[in-house]
Formats: structure tokens, sequence, C-alpha cells
């Protein structure tokens, strides 16, 4: 939304790239916290992310959201932008769960159960 007022334009992704390769390790270094809000499917995509803290400085911390596959394709259903089922299957089907192993200092995994959200540190 930050170059578009958009949630995503398809053509837009090589600048948004771009923007975030020049802009996260100047941020970093500058001593600004970032948060990288994005699907980051896979450890490839997070390990630049990762070095980027590291050469900061800085901490490298996860939020994993864990929804299952059906919930989170009922919660795209009702949204007004619907991600197209082989865009969802796609993602869906690549997405590698961060692990500490990966280099992240710490990674939380958030779930909603009969008590509403929680979140509990991966080991």
């Amino acid at each position: 939304m930050q170059c578009t007022g958009q949630e995503f334009v398809p053509a837009f992704e090589p600048f948004v790239k771009a923007w975030v390769d020049v802009t996260v390790p100047y941020l970093l270094k500058d001593g600004q916290s970032i948060v990288m809000d994005a699907t980051n499917l896979s450890r490839g995509i997070r390990e630049k992310a990762i070095r980027n803290a590291r050469a900061a400085g800085a901490r490298a911390v996860c939020w994993l959201i864990d929804a299952p596959r059906m919930d989170a394709w009922i919660r795209n259903q009702n949204r007004e932008r619907k991600v197209p089922a082989e865009v969802f299957d796609g993602m869906a089907d690549r997405f590698e769960i961060p692990s500490p192993e990966e280099g992240f200092d710490e990674v939380f995994v958030v779930f909603k159960d009969e008590h509403g959200w929680q979140a509990e540190e991966m080991e």
C-alpha cells in the first residue's frame, strides 16, 4: 500500500522489491525498526531479510500466523479482493514453515484457540 495506495499491484512488484532492497538496509543501519509484512513463502526469501538484520546489528524476529489452509481459504473468499484459487493454491504449496534454524533470534507462532488469539515462541 505504501507505493500505490492499493493492497497489491502486480506491475509494481519489481519496483517494490527494489525499494525494499535499497531502503531496508539503510533504515536498519540508521537504527530504525523494520516490519516486513509480506508473505515471505520460502527460506530463500527470508534469508535476505535475516542477512540485512545481522549486517546492521539488528535482531531478526519472525511472527508466523498459523492458519489452517481451509480457514485461510474461507477468509479469502470473504475478502473484497479475493486471491484467485490458482494463486492461493500455488502459494500454499510453496510455503516453507519458518524455523529458528534459519537464523531468526526468535520465532513466534500466532494462533487462535477457544481463548482467542495466542502467541507462543517456537522452540
